[in-house]
């Protein structure tokens, strides 16, 4: 079975290819759903981040 856990950089990648497909789509709602799916990422890595700073030094 596959890991599912995913790291700050995995999710910023993400978010990035979405921004990115975003950029490009003339479809004004196609075009809002890959920015609304860019900011779910970036918020993924936010937790993941905050997750980090909340444990103990050297657990992760």
């Amino acid at each position: 079975m596959k890991d599912q856990s995913q790291t700050r950089g995995e999710c910023v990648a993400r978010a990035l290819a979405a921004t990115e497909m975003g950029e490009t789509c003339i479809e004004p709602q196609l075009r809002a759903s890959f920015f609304a799916l860019a900011e779910h990422w970036l918020d993924q890595a936010q937790r993941l981040d905050d997750e980090a700073m909340a444990s103990p030094r050297g657990v992760h």
